[in-house]
């Protein structure tokens, strides 16, 4: 007997969002640009009606948030009243801190949830790791209790996989165009 090896319809549809996240990808070049269109063009896809992406300062131990949808995107890439959260606060701050997802189904039973700009009943907040590096953090929340399911884990862990990676590799290019830049002057 075969095992049975088909994937539903919704496994399907995340596996096309992220395929088109994945070669969408390759052309683009701006930090800011992914970031912005992982919020406002590949996350919606799943059906999410809020999400923050957040970026790590080392530096700072703090983690800044860049690109929106939802409440906190008013218009075009505008994000309300933006807020920084340190390493240990709030779910996002104990993701900084585990380097693992966090699946809320009922934010009222999380001592850590905290309320940014309203209050919602769910929330999913995956790492964005590159190797070991931590990037940072996307933040989901869901005025609904249980909204998030296992398979929008799977496939959110992945964009933040793919999204860390692409991050880190312009980091990479960037750091290397100063040195070279520099060295051009000296």
């Amino acid at each position: 007997m075969k095992p049975n090896t088909a994937i539903s319809v919704v496994e399907q549809e995340y596996l096309t969002i992220v395929s088109e996240f994945a070669v969408d990808l390759l052309a683009m070049d701006s930090v800011d640009d992914i970031l912005w269109y992982v919020a406002q063009d590949v996350i919606p896809k799943l059906g999410f009606v809020d999400v923050v992406i957040y970026l790590f300062d080392s530096k700072r131990q703090i983690l800044t948030q860049k690109a929106t949808f939802g409440h906190k995107n008013p218009c075009d890439q505008e994000i309300f009243k933006p807020i920084e959260i340190k390493v240990g606060e709030g779910v996002v701050g104990h993701v900084a801190i585990n380097k693992q997802p966090i699946l809320i189904t009922d934010t009222r039973l999380n001592p850590y949830y905290i309320v940014d700009d309203k209050s919602r009943l769910s929330e999913l907040s995956v790492p964005m790791m590159a190797d070991d590096t931590f990037i940072g953090v996307i933040d989901s929340e869901h005025p609904n209790v249980n909204f998030y399911d296992e398979n929008h884990l799977k496939v959110v862990v992945t964009i933040a996989s793919l999204l860390a990676t692409k991050i880190s590799n312009l980091r990479t290019v960037n750091s290397l165009r100063e040195v070279i830049t520099e060295l051009e002057y000296n």
